[in-house]
C-alpha cells in the first residue's frame, strides 16, 4: 500500500532533482544572459511557479488540502504562460510576448486589484511607515496605468489573449509537450474552477482525495494525487522546453525523469485502485 509520505517524498526528490540539473548549467551561462529581459522574465516565471508547487507538497504533506484547487489552478496559468514565452518560433515573436506579458498584461492585472488597494490604504494610514510606503507605491502604481494605456481596446485584447484558454489553443499547435496532455489540462483546469467557485464542495472534495491516497484507495480526476502528479509533469516540461531554448543538455533533465520511475509506478498503481473503485461502485448501480 502507498503512503502519503512515500508518495511526496518521492515527488519532492523529482522536482529538486530537476531543479539541481537544470540550475547546475545555467549557472554556466548565466552571465550571458543577465541583461536578456526575455530569459530573466521567464526565469522569474519560472521560480514563483517551483514556490507554488513545493507549497503545494506542503500542504499535503500536512493534510492541509482545501487550497490545493486555487495553487495548482495558478501552476496551470503559470505553466501555460511560460511554455507560451518559451515556444516562440522567431526572435521578434519571442520579443513581442514577453513585452505583452512584462509591460502589459501584469500592469493590467495589478490595476485590476484597485479596489483591493484602495482598502489597503485606507487600513494602513496609521499604521507604520512601511505599510504605508507599500500603500503608496501601489496605488502610484494602478494611476500610472489607468491613465496611461490601461483601458484601451489593445489591452483588453492582449489580457483576453494570455487567458489559460486561448494560450492553451496554441499551444496545440505550437508546444508538443503541451499539445500531448492539453485536454487533460484543460480538464483539471476546468476542474479547479468549479472547485474554487464552489469552495464548500471542493474542499470536501479534496479533504476526501487526500484520504484516499493516505488509505491507498482512489484518485479521481482531481484529487491530492492527480495534484501532485501535475506539478511534477509541468515542472519537467518547463525545464526541458527552456533547456532546449537556452541551447543546454536538455538530455539531462529527460535523464532526471528516467532516475524516478517509482514516482510514475506509485502513480499507476493510485489510479489502478481508482478504477477498480469506479468500476465496482458502477456495478452496483447496472
Amino acid at each position: 500500500m502507498i503512503t502519503s509520505v512515500e508518495f511526496i517524498k518521492s515527488a519532492r526528490s523529482f522536482v529538486e532533482e530537476q531543479s539541481q540539473v537544470f540550475a547546475s548549467q545555467y549557472v554556466k551561462v548565466k552571465d550571458k544572459y543577465e541583461e536578456n529581459e526575455y530569459v530573466q522574465t521567464i526565469g522569474r516565471l519560472l521560480s514563483a511557479l517551483d514556490l507554488t508547487t513545493r507549497s503545494i507538497f506542503i500542504l499535503v504533506e500536512n493534510e492541509q488540502v482545501w487550497d490545493l484547487s486555487i495553487l495548482f489552478r495558478s501552476v496551470l496559468e503559470g505553466s501555460a504562460r511560460a511554455l507560451y514565452l518559451t515556444s516562440a518560433h522567431s526572435r521578434e515573436e519571442a520579443w513581442k510576448r514577453v513585452d505583452e506579458y512584462d509591460n502589459i498584461l501584469l500592469k493590467s492585472e495589478i490595476a485590476s486589484c484597485e479596489q483591493s488597494i484602495n482598502r489597503m490604504a485606507e487600513l494602513t494610514k496609521d499604521e507604520d511607515s512601511v505599510d504605508a510606503e507599500t500603500s503608496k507605491i501601489s496605488k502610484e502604481i494602478v494611476q500610472e496605468w489607468k491613465t496611461g494605456e490601461g483601458e484601451s481596446r489593445q489591452v483588453k485584447e492582449i489580457v483576453r489573449k494570455w487567458g489559460f484558454w486561448n494560450v492553451s489553443r496554441i499551444l496545440r499547435k505550437e508546444c508538443r509537450q503541451w499539445a500531448m496532455s492539453a485536454d487533460m489540462w484543460e480538464m483539471r483546469y476546468a476542474t479547479a474552477n468549479v472547485l474554487v467557485h464552489k469552495s464548500s464542495v471542493g474542499n470536501k472534495h479534496l479533504v476526501e482525495s487526500y484520504r484516499a491516497i493516505r488509505d491507498g484507495e482512489t484518485s479521481p480526476l482531481f484529487s491530492a494525487a492527480t495534484v501532485v502528479e501535475g506539478c511534477v509533469v509541468l515542472q519537467f516540461d518547463r525545464l526541458f522546453l527552456f533547456s532546449e531554448r537556452l541551447q543546454l543538455d536538455s538530455a539531462s533533465i529527460v535523464a532526471v525523469k528516467s532516475r524516478h520511475e517509482d514516482f510514475f509506478e506509485m502513480m499507476s498503481e493510485i489510479r489502478a485502485k481508482s478504477e477498480k473503485i469506479r468500476r465496482d461502485e458502477l456495478g452496483e448501480y447496472s
